[in-house]
């Protein structure tokens, strides 16, 4: 597993540029302890900037669930600022924390407690930083759409903003960060617009395949015709006498490029090949029977009670319920898109993993982690 986070403290607080900039360590909580994948250094931060705008980064990304917006209510709460002065900056490998990845239904009930952890500790150094400039002790103070106020005297108050000045200060929490209660909820449990609907169907919604970078070809990929079909043969001959296209053959991988998607797609209909395929040994009918002919054996890992004693004296009712087999595909177009500057390999892709994505390209190209990234 490669580290989440190599560069130093100061490094990092120059990478953000200004705004208050809140570090959360790791400590010896039953929480965390459940989270190992998360880097030692941080699991989760957020920037507060001058203008008060908050800027939440995760290591999970949307795929339809609406994790955007259920982070930014969980940010939001403990912050105790507005949901709509929340910005999320998903699975950014050079500015969100190490995570193993978005699936399970594990980005709530894992990744929740440790953003609304580093949220609560924001508002405590907050608090302190207010605390300080008012005069006044954390006692007296409330915190309100990201104001902090001493109580009975609103005129003495200060902003997040204010507190920031344009300055990247580090302050750690010398104290455990209280969680506000599910009483005290006035963002989390609500079902607020979804921050990124009104983008999604007025098609202004950026995915990898509206990427546009100077000089970038579009690549079409020799596929099989089936699973376990190989490449017997193949002539490239007719592409590679097309204007503008470059023709990759490389350990077994046939590849056309093009400076438009459909001089690319013509190129690849240009290229001759067949293939051997397998014969089948499933159809749609059977391949039920074939799926559980291959499953694990089943394990218990829990017993209480006696199952065949109570089956003995019951009504018991058995049913096979069998739906058509699909593919585990999203909608959006996937696409994946790379640019190599001064170095470093940025590559956009459609993703579930974007660490150990990154991971990955960067041994399959024998280059160090650091020196890609992947949005």
């Amino acid at each position: 597993m490669s580290p989440a986070l190599t560069m130093d403290r100061r490094s990092f607080v120059k990478l953000l540029g200004g705004g208050i900039v809140v570090f959360v360590g790791l400590g010896p909580s039953e929480i965390l302890a459940q989270r190992r994948s998360y880097p030692d250094d941080f699991n989760a931060y957020l920037r507060i900037d001058e203008n008060g705008k908050v800027t939440v980064f995760s290591g999970k990304i949307e795929m339809g669930q609406g994790v955007m917006t259920s982070q930014a209510q969980m940010a939001a709460e403990e912050l105790g600022v507005a949901l709509d002065s929340i910005e999320m900056i998903l699975g950014d490998t050079d500015h969100c924390p190490w995570d193993r990845g978005t699936f399970g239904s594990l980005t709530t009930r894992m990744f929740g407690p440790a953003l609304r952890a580093a949220a609560a500790e924001a508002r405590a150094v907050l608090t302190d930083l207010a605390a300080e400039e008012l005069g006044a002790s954390k006692e007296e103070l409330v915190v309100e759409a990201g104001t902090v106020s001493v109580r009975d005297q609103p005129e003495r108050r200060i902003t997040y903003g204010e507190l920031a000045r344009g300055q990247a200060i580090s302050r750690y929490l010398g104290e455990e960060a209280v969680l506000r209660s599910v009483r005290e909820f006035t963002v989390m449990g609500r079902s607020p617009e979804r921050v990124d609907g009104v983008a999604k169907v007025t098609g202004q919604a950026q995915y990898t395949s509206d990427i546009r970078r100077p000089g970038m070809l579009y690549a079409r990929i020799l596929r099989p015709p089936a699973h376990g079909a190989t490449l017997q043969s193949v002539d490239t001959t007719a592409a590679k006498v097309m204007p503008e296209v470059t023709v990759i053959e490389r350990d077994g991988m046939v590849a056309v490029l093009h400076p438009d998607p459909e001089g690319a797609e013509r190129a690849l209909e240009a290229v001759a090949a067949t293939w051997s395929e397998p014969v089948s040994q499933v159809d749609s009918e059977s391949v039920f029977d074939w799926l559980v002919s291959r499953a694990p054996t089943p394990e218990t890992s829990h017993r209480r009670g006696n199952i065949e004693t109570a089956a003995a004296s019951s009504a018991v009712f058995a049913s096979t319920y069998r739906s058509g087999y699909r593919a585990h595909a999203p909608m959006e177009p996937h696409a994946a898109v790379a640019e190599m500057a001064s170095g470093k390999l940025t590559v956009w892709a459609s993703t579930q993993t974007p660490f150990p994505t990154r991971d990955r390209i960067a041994s399959s190209l024998g280059l160090a982690a650091d020196k890609v990234r992947v949005i």
